[in-house]
């Protein structure tokens, strides 16, 4: 959802701020877009690492790359100071504090990992469409390459394959 909000934003630009009437490589602008929120979200992210947990700013963006990444190893767990805190207090207000904060908490947590996931969308995307564009590059290069080496539109391999198939079955 995110990559496709990005794309459409990228697009609007480049057809309506810009007036480009054929805009080109808007998935890899999306992809620049996408990481540059992606590490804004992880550096917000080692912000908070900093004020709440106590952690340097590279403790936080790592535990939150980690986090949001999902790898998660659990050396750094964004929150846990939180909830120590919590549990080691028996006050019941401090209880209902500890839900506000995780029901809080949970939407801006959701929408970090969406900015993550569409990164990892649209770069997936990009690439696939460079595969694409790169078999076709080399499909047309091939071709036009065996139209000059045998003066006609078929290819060495086509009538070298009918000629091995014709000599096998003899």
């Amino acid at each position: 959802m995110v990559s496709k909000l990005v794309y459409d934003f990228v697009y609007a630009i480049e057809t309506k701020l810009l007036s480009r009437t054929r805009p080109r490589n808007i998935k890899k602008k999306s992809v620049f877009v996408t990481f540059a929120l992606m590490i804004l979200t992880v550096c917000l992210g080692g912000l908070e690492g900093m004020y709440v947990e106590g952690w340097t700013f590279v403790e936080g963006f790592y535990a939150w790359f980690a986090t949001l990444s999902t790898l998660g190893y659990g050396d750094y767990v964004p929150g846990w100071s939180v909830l120590l805190q919590v549990e080691e207090s028996s006050n019941p207000k401090s209880q209902l504090n500890l839900v506000l904060i995780i029901f809080i908490s949970a939407l801006p947590s959701m929408a970090a990992l969406c900015v993550v996931a569409g990164f990892l969308n649209s770069l997936a995307e990009t690439i696939e469409e460079l595969k694409i564009k790169s078999n076709a590059r080399n499909l047309f290069l091939g071709h036009h390459n065996k139209i000059m080496e045998t003066g006609s539109t078929y290819s060495n391999e086509v009538i070298c394959g009918s000629r091995r198939a014709r000599s096998a079955t003899l």
